[in-house]
């Protein structure tokens, strides 16, 4: 008896087992029953490229519409007059290139002035007046002549003529040292080539450029009729400081 269910056993896993003979590999084929599922789904994306490879532009756009479930006239107004890459070819990633994804520029602060500073153009020497010859300073005093007019006119009074003189550009007018702590600046007479905060650059007959201080000296200006004395201490700003400044009416500069 035990021989026997021992026998019906073995012929029970033969059976559930798949036979290999012709007649099943001509019915079912040579696929196993648990790669069906893959092989369908792979002939259905299959059958979906085929699809859209073989439809032609207008074709695609009908079956894009039928895909989201609008109208073509939607499709079309928004593909009117637009280039579209519908192929889109294959880029390397910034992390392969090493390179960041994102085009930045570096926003540097904001500054008015790009060019050389004071303390360098100092040391490279071009603030300093070496040499000017007194030909060409006589007719930068006859331009300074011109501006002077037109600013201050025909003064009436001495009160008004000192208002405005202090306002003055002196740049290329004709100025004396009449009084000095130094004595050698006593008696020099030239046109002025450049102002600073301190002092003038003065230029003499001789061509010979001297910086003449503003506290200890007083100068003397002719213009017209009319002759100024004007004390260095009281003008110890720039030219375009002292334009700025509202000073009041005084009998002596």
């Amino acid at each position: 008896m035990a021989k026997r269910k021992r026998n019906l056993t073995l012929e029970s896993q033969k059976s559930d087992s798949r036979p290999d003979n012709s007649l099943y590999t001509s019915i079912y084929g040579n696929l196993d029953p648990k790669n069906e599922l893959s092989t369908k789904t792979e002939n259905k994306s299959n059958k979906n490229k085929t699809t859209v490879g073989n439809l032609k532009d207008k074709d695609y756009l009908s079956f894009l519409a039928e895909k989201s479930g609008e109208s073509l006239s939607l499709w079309k107004q928004r593909i009117e007059n637009k280039v579209l890459h519908l192929k889109k070819e294959s880029e390397k990633t910034s992390l392969v290139l090493g390179v960041s994804s994102v085009d930045h520029y570096v926003r540097l602060p904001f500054s008015k002035f790009s060019g050389i500073s004071n303390t360098k153009g100092k040391k490279l020497g071009l603030f300093t007046i070496k040499s000017v010859p007194y030909k060409h300073a006589l007719e930068f005093n006859s331009l300074w002549q011109d501006y002077a007019k037109k600013l201050l006119g025909s003064p009436k009074t001495h009160l008004n003529a000192s208002k405005l003189v202090a306002m003055l550009d002196l740049h290329g007018s004709l100025l004396e040292v009449v009084k000095s702590n130094c004595t050698s600046y006593v008696g020099v007479i030239g046109i002025v080539l450049k102002e600073t905060q301190n002092g003038f650059s003065i230029v003499d007959k001789e061509d010979k450029v001297r910086f003449i201080l503003k506290n200890s000296s007083v100068f003397k200006l002719n213009y017209e009729e009319w002759s100024f004395f004007i004390y260095g201490k009281h003008i110890m700003a720039s030219a375009s400081q002292r334009t700025k400044s509202k000073l009041k009416d005084k009998s002596t500069l």
